[in-house]
């Protein structure tokens, strides 16, 4: 191209060429500060550049040792159903609480209490709860409220009474509202009834600190146990008869009383009894000055079954007061009768040995139960008079 114009194209395409080269060597230069080296032997000028400091490094922080605090409070323990390991340091196996069967019982007062189960004579009632009881209507849930509640602060202030005898135990409609005797280590049931101690002893069969047998303390005495591994009899803490007395001839309360007081090594002795101030005394104030006048309330000569107003406070017995007295039947009223709750000392013991026999009364044919049931043990109404009540079991 020979013409102005073409050299003028020419001029500019160099300008063009010397510029990407300057642009070139430009970039080749930043590169080469960025890296070690720069291409074509352009290396950059070095950079002096000061290396990070070093983070130093901690040395490990000693574990920080527990600050001491207080125990936990550990709540009491359960009593659940063992054997003594004193008892049993020598026996292998399986170790059971025993009671050896009673083979005086007298048959004839077993089928005569036996009967009066059957009849329900002394009340029949489906509890809330779904239980059923034929013990009477004292001896429900309801029925027995307020001794469920006493025996609990009882039991609560004395949790070492660790075996209790309760005779009669009747159906077993109440007992085991009562944490302690539910799971104190021996609980013993006994009843007159041969019905009702098997039927319980049915129902209760896994528990293994519980022992229900047929039993009549009149005949029988009072129980002593032993296990499996060791033969030697020993003492219940408690005895326990609630509602029976009023349904028992005296002359055999009387004897009963020697027995558990005198004889049983008992600790303590749970029962009730009816207030001196009841409507079959002479003086509505007190105890009756006639001497014999529940000789002879109390004499039965029909045959066990019947009812009276028993107060141990008065003759024949004349007992102490009680450790701890409070009433049957406050919350839902049944009956005036109270719960007893006496120590076996020296006092107690006193009072019983001095206590007169009953003079005997003649005998007639027993009562039949049927004529029982339609009179004296039929169930109570609450009217606010107690002269007319009939305390079932």
């Amino acid at each position: 191209c020979r013409d102005v114009s073409c050299g003028k194209m020419k001029r500019w395409w160099m300008w063009l060429v010397s510029l990407n080269l300057v642009a070139l060597v430009i970039s080749l230069a930043t590169l080469g500060r960025r890296t070690s080296c720069a291409p074509l032997g352009l290396r950059a000028t070095a950079v002096n550049v000061t290396p990070p400091a070093a983070v130093p490094v901690m040395p490990p922080v000693p574990p920080v040792p527990p600050v001491p605090t207080a125990p936990p409070e550990v709540a009491p323990q359960v009593p659940v159903a063992q054997v003594d390991s004193t008892l049993a340091s020598d026996c292998g196996g399986e170790t059971r609480f025993v009671v050896e069967p009673c083979a005086e019982l007298m048959a004839d007062a077993a089928h005569r209490f036996d009967e009066i189960y059957a009849r329900q004579s002394w009340g029949s009632r489906v509890q809330e709860l779904g239980t059923h009881t034929k013990s009477g209507l004292g001896s429900d849930m309801k029925g027995a409220f307020d001794w469920i509640t006493g025996l609990t602060k009882f039991f609560n202030q004395n949790p070492e009474l660790q075996t209790i005898a309760d005779i009669p135990s009747g159906d077993m409609g109440w007992q085991m509202a009562v944490r302690h005797l539910n799971t104190a280590k021996l609980y013993f049931g006994g009843d007159i009834a041969k019905t009702v101690a098997e039927d319980n002893a049915k129902r209760y069969r896994t528990h293994e600190n519980k022992i229900l047998q047929h039993w009549d303390l009149f005949s029988c005495g009072v129980p002593k146990w032993s296990t499996t591994c060791n033969s030697t009899k020993n003492s219940f803490d408690v005895i326990m008869i609630r509602d029976a007395f009023q349904h028992i001839a005296i002359s055999k309360v009387q004897q009963i009383l020697r027995k558990v007081i005198l004889n049983s090594g008992a600790k303590w002795f749970i029962t009730s009894s009816y207030p001196a101030t009841d409507t079959l005394r002479t003086d509505p104030y007190g105890c009756s000055s006639n001497e014999n006048l529940f000789c002879s309330k109390g004499a039965m000569p029909g045959g066990d079954g019947g009812w009276y107003p028993i107060a141990l406070d008065c003759a024949p017995f004349r007992l102490p007061s009680p450790a701890f007295k409070t009433a049957s039947h406050s919350t839902f009223k049944i009956e005036n009768d109270f719960l007893y709750i006496y120590k076996i000392d020296d006092a107690l013991k006193d009072a019983v040995l001095k206590m007169k026999p009953c003079p005997s009364f003649a005998s007639t044919k027993p009562t039949p139960i049927a004529a029982i049931a339609a009179t004296q043990m039929r169930p109570p109404q609450f009217a606010g008079s107690f002269s007319r009540f009939r305390n079932p079991r």
